[in-house]
């Protein structure tokens, strides 16, 4: 009967145990884990009730009391450090948590910070995974954002045991988020959930109206449909991805002029120059406070340099060199400029800290004396080793460009600018109309280079510029394209004396010295009992 009693007292113990690791590794309580939990329970139970005596004894001894001292103590210790915990979760003051990876992928940018707190709408994300390590990313990225602004809410659903909801919002997939605000909604895939798609997923939702950018076409220009190494499909997934919509235009075909629609105009590469029609009404879409975004390459379109030099903008006819070798590590040449020299105090670049290559470049600068309400700043600019090159046949010699004090622009080099014009008339104090961006000043950032947005360049540093200028553009500074958070691999290089003590110090020091004190303790009380 005893060993009866102590076989149920073992399997008792161990089906406790077993039913104690099922739930944590499935963080629910499954039919079986509860069959394991019962069964066990009750099998210790009747343990303790056939062994009564025998346990009773056992509570008197010296040993037993010092264990159970020792028990209630560490359930003491351990009771502290929860009501601690729960102190210090509670209070938002106390609550800090810090980011020490060199990457900070356990943060979210100041940009999507700076979006969370200006939430004026409540914006509640649901997502749908498939299993506990799914859940986990999800998790940690939406508990992020829901710190920075009372009104962003989150629900993580297992789509296999919420079908009701996952059909009610149109899921169909595993790993998918629902953004939604008021009657507006956006579905993205969460598999690897990013800062990014959210970010821009809830611009997409809190924002009121539609923006409209028009990319010109006829003249040579890059085609945003075109997805060989000079296209700009990829620029123009990435304009759609920040919640525009994306149209072509030719501007000779339209009667009308620019339509009103348009949020900012984009001038990407033309290779020839625009009729005295389009650059009229061009002229007069910037003069009714319109915008625009030029990206001019050397030896093209040379009237639109004349054109743009009403607006106090040089363009230079030119080749931007550069000897950085950094331009020739990432694979340029010393005609592609590694560019990381930025304004600090203009909009599109004062946070921007990535270095963008550009190639065959062409100097944009501002006019010294700016008049008609006029303002302008360099935004970009070379290395201060670079120089504007004029002599075009020296240039296509190799080795063979020098800088010319008499006719070269000295380093370093304005490669993009931004400006700024008052519109002529009074300014109106009624409200816009739905949709329609309230228009007070036109807005220009010129660009040296057309390649950095097609599918060869455009690199995630020159996707963010961009995509920061365009922001700028139609007023959206709020709409700051995310960097990419990435986990870098830092291995640990051993030599083979290091990898030895790493081998011998955790596997034979280290119990070694456990066993030796051990010893010494057992023979030292055996010695004085």
């Amino acid at each position: 009967m005893k060993e009866m009693s102590r076989a149920a007292g073992i399997v008792g113990a161990a089906a406790l145990v077993a039913g104690g690791i099922a739930y944590l590794f499935q963080e629910r309580f499954s039919p079986w884990v509860i069959a394991l939990l019962a069964a066990g329970g009750a099998l210790v139970i009747l343990f303790l009730a056939l062994n009564f005596g025998l346990v009773i004894k056992a509570l008197g001894k010296r040993a037993t009391i010092y264990g159970l001292n020792l028990i209630v103590s560490s359930l003491a210790v351990l009771a502290i450090l929860v009501v601690v915990q729960l102190i210090f979760t509670q209070n938002k003051w106390l609550n800090r948590r810090f980011d020490l990876t060199e990457a900070k992928i356990y943060s979210i940018s100041e940009q999507s910070i700076k979006i969370l707190k200006s939430l004026h709408k409540d914006v509640k994300v649901t997502a749908f995974y498939r299993d506990a390590p799914d859940k986990e990313p999800m998790d940690q990225l939406l508990e992020i954002y829901a710190r920075y602004s009372p009104r962003f809410s989150y629900e993580l659903l297992d789509l296999d045991r919420s079908p009701e909801r996952a059909e009610l919002m149109e899921v169909k997939s595993y790993n998918t988020a629902v953004v939604q605000c008021g009657d507006k909604k956006e579905e993205l895939s969460f598999a690897s959930p990013e800062e990014e798609d959210l970010t821009n997923a809830l611009i997409k939702v809190t924002r009121e109206g539609e923006k409209v950018l028009y990319f010109t076409t006829g003249h040579g220009e890059k085609s945003i449909s075109d997805s060989a190494r000079l296209g700009m499909s990829s620029f123009k997934t990435a304009i759609e991805k920040a919640a525009y919509r994306v149209n072509e235009i030719l501007i000779a075909q339209e009667r009308g002029g620019i339509p009103a629609e348009c949020s900012a105009l984009v001038i990407a590469g033309p290779k020839t120059d625009f009729y005295r029609y389009e650059l009229d009404q061009v002229d007069q879409y910037l003069r009714e406070g319109g915008r625009a975004l030029f990206m001019l390459d050397p030896e093209a379109a040379p009237g639109m340099a004349a054109f743009l030099d009403r607006y106090g903008v040089i363009v230079g006819n030119d080749y931007v060199l550069d000897p950085n070798p950094l331009s020739q590590f990432l694979g340029g040449n010393y005609l592609s400029p590694l560019i990381s020299d930025y304004s600090g105090t203009h909009e599109i670049t004062k946070e921007f800290n990535y270095a963008c290559l550009l190639s065959l470049v062409r100097s944009t600068r501002v006019k010294e004396d700016l008049e008609g309400g006029i303002r302008g700043e360099w935004i970009a600019r070379a290395s201060p080793q670079s120089w504007g090159e004029t002599n075009f046949d020296l240039l296509k010699r190799a080795n063979q460009a020098r800088y010319d004090a008499t006719s070269d622009a000295v380093g370093p080099v304005p490669v993009a600018v931004a400006m700024t014009m008052d519109v002529e008339g009074e300014e109106s104090t009624e409200l816009p109309d739905e949709g329609e961006a309230a228009k007070r000043e036109a807005r220009l950032v010129v660009i040296g280079d057309s390649d950095m947005g097609s599918e060869q360049y455009l690199r995630p540093e020159n996707k963010n510029f961009l995509l920061n200028a365009i922001s700028w553009l139609v007023e959206e500074e709020d709409l700051i394209s995310v960097m990419p958070k990435q986990r870098k691999s830092s291995p640990m290089i051993l030599a083979r004396e290091q990898q030895k003590v790493l081998l011998v110090v955790p596997i034979f020091f280290v119990p070694g010295a456990v066993v030796l004190a051990g010893g010494c303790v057992y023979f030292y009380r055996r010695r004085y009992r």
